[in-house]
């Protein structure tokens, strides 16, 4: 391409000083109009800059100007050289001598082949001269050019303009628009005689006019005419501030153009997206997606496949179809299309319900009840491709598809589930600087709307609309009306005449109102459905969240798989000032609110007009766990159930199907337990309940009544006294350590008692207080001194012993030296005493052994916790080594704590809760200085001011021969306890583990 041009420039004309009284009136007062916030009135910013432009004209140069454009178009290339010689000598023969011109060139071609185009453009001077130089071809162009260049001055045209933003023009000194000072008025919004109203603190002035009264008499009244601002220089900065808010709607309006603000289209997306999170969620079997006894119940379901390509025309990589099994064999169509029989098959195997396949238009896919998806098979890969014949590619063990409820909450009403698992979002939204709210200003603000739609229709109102965690949007459709909050339901209406009329021509008027009430860090949110002359009507959902607000700033409109239509959008500051309480709602302090069970914190009803103690959001009280998933709200705890450790929860750790496990989880225990005070207190490895030896007694079996119960591993030190003398041969002592072994090879005999002696007993001591519920024996097996009849007795304290009977055994087996175990009992203590009440012939016991099944009720409350000490030492010795449960006495080991050398030194732990205390025991450092130790001091009580607490006994001391001490401390209560150094000399304190055995709550558990 080749340009001339010549450009002819007269003038220039400049807007110089713009004052209000250069303005139209009509132009003024729309601008006087105008919000001071952009937030507040995007609306009328928009329809300002739509009405009057964006820019105005600054400046402008006239003249003329002459453009002339010559083009070729070629197929085979010639150089650009050539063709810029040929337009020179072309332009040359038009003015035959040489002119002041400009040319532009571009790489071109050109061939034998070629076309070519003038194009001659004029702007300005005399239009007849105009028309006779565009026939450039004549001879005298010459001369009508020069023609056309002297009639520039008479009829000039603007070539260049120059243009500012409408912002810039409305930058002026509106005081101005006052022509003397307004101060001295007698009266208005400027002058000095301004009233303040109670209660609302606004200005205002008094008019006097007439009024026609009830007679129709015209009466003189006072009219209150209220005031924004009260000086000249309040209103130049209200002036500064409208015309910011229009810049900054000018700056989002050259970004997004025009952004409808009342009546616009959302169109649909494609099947499945509003329940896409569910795909990503999850949720449980029968709540979220169907489990495959409903999949072959003969009701219909959806299937969304999700492939990367098509298959065939009914299975598209989006398509949803509606799948029915019915006479074996299984239907899918499209929504909204008739089933017919030629869409049934039952190839794959899908025909036999045990297989879990499915087969939809002939493609053939497994069902995973645990997630609710299809997966393809190798075997279901094989029958699809004789269906399909050509595959795009092999689908084996890929996810393809998922099932779905035609409708998930319809279907969690319908059957009793828990809503709060369903979450259905919009398909698409889209955010705009337009859409903005502002709820936590004083005063509600109400979303008002008319919309209609086949499907659903979402209203989303965010504080960061990326992130929708901050997110609360309504669904409104035919079935139902669901309020989620951060994509969680939290509240469901389904009156018929709140939902929305399901039909793409039929309109209705809705509202939704918002309040943030940020003192009582509370936010209110009600729906509605609106009149169809104004913004009153009536009020069908009501939901007070107590948790901190949000911050809602933006809100917008979404829709589902099918268009919406939006009419009349507009936001209502102050709320609607006429309702009626409606669908679960009722009027109360002059407001809505939810109309729930009395034991209820808001509530999610199910069904209009219901108000049960299982639909509510929240408990007031307590509240009872279902095996179904939902609670109920209660005063108190029902007969035959506990209250938890939280302190709200009521229930029990067993089902009422008598199934245990992890496979069946109870209302307060995953796994499920046994109720250890029924006859069937153990589950099994199967996960049922019962009392015999394949529920209690197998390696996978769980027996309630003494969770971690294990056989005790005996020891010779447990032995306290027996009666009688142990027999002694050949070196070898019959003692009872014989009998606690675990040997079975050796016995305790005891002799010195006559014949038919019935007290031959071993006192025990466990060294802790243990909690038994069996013991086993193991007689000689001969029929003379077979064990036949035994007692155990405990005792909580020491000698003087206290016995108590536990467990007497009448029934013991002789002739046999196998083990016999004994259950039926329970108890706790320490001290215990087992007494051979009768044997087989009268003669003394041999008995190889006896063993106990319980568990330790004390357990070391220290390891892990928080300690302290007075001091601390370079390279090492921090006191949480001694809670590390490490029991290394040597330094070496890197588990010994170590202070400076000091008087008193002192160590103590805080077991953050205060405990009953029954032992202590300090593991000493063996490598070297052992004696440091002693003497020591034990404090324990709730004091962190450690030597305050009372002492666990005197001063003790540690026989250096033993790596550690036991120091009883017998049920001392307290949370921290402290070690500390006696004796006035120096010398530094350090312990190599400290272990504080407090009782043990509940073995049960």
């Amino acid at each position: 391409m080749s340009l001339i041009e010549c450009n002819v420039i007269r003038y220039e004309i400049f807007l110089d000083e713009i004052t209000p009284d250069t303005l139209s009136l009509a132009f003024l007062r729309d601008f006087l109009s105008l919000p001071q916030n952009f937030i507040e009135g995007k609306a009328k910013l928009q329809k300002f800059i739509i009405r009057y432009g964006t820019h105005f004209i600054k400046s402008a140069k006239f003249g003329g100007s002459f453009r002339l454009f010559k083009t070729q178009q070629a197929s085979k290339s010639e150089s650009i050289e050539d063709f810029s010689i040929q337009a020179q000598a072309s332009y040359n023969g038009l003015f035959a001598v040489s002119g002041h011109m400009g040319m532009s060139q571009s790489s071109g071609a050109s061939s034998s082949d070629k076309t070519s185009r003038t194009h001659v453009k004029l702007e300005g001077g005399d239009q007849k001269v105009a028309s006779i130089v565009a026939d450039f071809y004549s001879t005298g162009f010459k001369e009508t050019f020069t023609e056309w260049l002297k009639s520039i001055p008479t009829y000039p045209k603007p070539v260049e303009m120059f243009m500012g933003t409408m912002s810039e023009l409305l930058d002026m000194n509106y005081k101005l628009l006052f022509p003397f000072e307004i101060g001295d008025a007698a009266d208005g919004c400027f002058s000095e005689n301004l009233r303040t109203e109670e209660g609302t603190g606004r200005k205002y002035y008094e008019v006097a006019t007439l009024v026609n009264n009830t007679q129709g008499v015209m009466t003189p009244v006072n009219e209150k005419r209220y005031c924004d601002v009260t000086s000249v220089d309040k209103f130049g900065e209200a002036m500064d501030q409208k015309r910011l808010a229009l810049e900054r709607a000018i700056v989002v309006y050259m970004e997004e153009g025009p952004v409808p603000t009342t009546d616009f289209r959302l169109e649909g997306g494609k099947p499945g997206c509003t329940s896409q999170a569910l795909k990503v969620k999850g949720g449980t079997s029968g709540a979220t997606f169907p489990t495959w006894l409903e999949l072959i119940n003969g009701e219909t379901y959806k299937v969304i496949f999700d492939l990367p390509e098509g298959i065939s025309y009914d299975i598209t990589k989006n398509t949803e179809a509606l799948i029915v099994f019915s006479r074996n064999r299984w239907n899918c169509h499209a929504p909204g299309t008739e089933l017919h029989m030629y869409n049934s098959f039952k190839n794959g195997g899908s025909g036999d319900t045990n297989s879990k396949k499915v087969s939809c238009f002939g493609f053939v896919m497994t069902y995973l009840e645990e997630s609710g998806t299809f997966v393809v098979t190798p075997p279901d890969h094989e029958a699809s491709s004789r269906i399909f014949r050509d595959l795009p590619r092999s689908y084996i063990n890929s996810n393809v598809a998922r099932a779905e409820y035609v409708s998930p909450l319809e279907h969690a009403k319908a059957k009793g589930n828990a809503l709060a698992s369903i979450v259905e979002a919009p398909c698409s939204v889209k955010w705009s600087n337009s859409y903005q709210i502002k709820p936590a200003e004083e005063g509600e603000r109400c979303l008002y709307f008319v919309a209609a739609s086949k499907g659903d229709i979402f209203v989303v109102f965010s504080a960061i609309p990326r992130d929708m965690t901050t997110w609360y949007h309504l669904q409104i459709s035919f079935q139902g009306v669901a309020l989620y909050k951060g994509m969680k339901l939290v509240k469901y209406e389904g009156a018929k005449s709140a939902r929305s009329l399901g039909d793409s021509k039929l309109f209705q008027p809705y509202f939704i109102c918002l309040q943030e009430d940020m003192e009582n860090m509370r936010t209110y949110i009600k729906y509605g459905i609106g009149s169809d002359t104004s913004e009153k009507g009536l009020v069908y959902m009501v939901y007070t969240d107590a948790s901190p607000p949000l911050g809602i700033r933006f809100y917008s409109f979404g829709s589902g798989e099918e268009s919406v239509e939006i009419m009349d959008a507009r936001v209502i500051e102050g709320g609607t000032t006429e309702m009626e309480c409606t669908g679960g709602t009722i009027m109360q302090d002059g407001m809505c609110v939810e109309d729930c069970h009395p034991e209820c914190e808001g509530c999610i009803p199910m069904s209009p007009g219901s108000k049960l103690d299982t639909e509510c959001r929240a408990c007031k009280h307590l509240f009872v766990p279902l095996e179904s998933g939902s609670t109920r709200c209660v005063a108190e705890c029902p007969e035959g159930t506990a209250l938890a450790s939280d302190g709200r929860t009521c229930g029990t750790k067993w089902r009422a199907d008598g199934k245990c496990g992890p496979s069946f989880p109870a209302p307060l225990a995953t796994p499920g337990q046994c109720n250890k005070d029924s006859h069937q207190p153990c589950c099994s490895g199967a996960g049922e309940c019962g009392d015999t030896a394949d529920h209690c007694n197998c390696d996978d079996c769980v027996d309630y009544r003494c969770v971690g119960c294990a056989w005790l591993r005996g020891s010779s030190t447990w032995v306290e006294g027996f009666s009688g003398t142990s027999y002694a041969a050949n070196g070898v002592t019959y003692d009872p350590a014989k009998a606690l072994d675990g040997n079975t090879a050796t016995n305790w005999n005891p002799v010195g008692k006559d014949r038919y002696y019935n007290d031959w007993y071993i006192v025990l001591d466990l060294e802790a207080a243990h909690k038994l519920t069996r013991i086993a024996v193991n007689n000689y097996g001969d029929t003379e001194h077979d064990v036949t009849a035994f007692t155990l007795q405990k005792s909580l304290s020491g000698s003087p012993y206290n016995w108590e009977d536990v467990v007497a055994v009448t029934d013991a087996r002789v002739g046999t030296n196998q083990r016999q175990e004994f259950d039926g009992f329970e108890g706790t203590a320490r001290y215990w005493k087992f007494t051979v009440k009768r044997t087989s012939s009268g003669w003394q016991p041999w008995l190889r052994d006896v063993n106990f099944y319980g568990i330790s009720t004390e357990v070391n409350v220290a390891v892990g916790k928080t300690a302290d000490q007075s001091s601390g030492r370079d390279g090492g010795g921090s006191a949480d080594r001694a809670v590390d449960g490490n029991t290394d006495g040597n330094w070496g080991g890197g588990s010994c704590t170590h202070t400076e050398d000091e008087v008193g030194a002192t160590w103590w732990v805080d077991l953050a809760k205060s405990e009953t205390i029954q032992r202590v025991v300090l593991w000493n450092r063996r490598d070297c200085c052992g004696d440091r130790l002693n003497p020591f001091n034990i404090y324990i009580g709730d004091s962190d001011q450690i030597t305050t607490n009372p002492k666990c006994g005197g001063d003790h001391r540690i026989d250096l021969s033993k790596p550690s001490v036991t120091v009883p401390c017998e049920g001392m209560q307290g949370r921290y306890v402290g070690i500390r150094l006696v004796g006035g000399w120096s010398r530094p304190l350090t312990l190599c583990e400290v272990q504080v055995f407090a009782t043990r709550s509940d073995t049960s558990d």
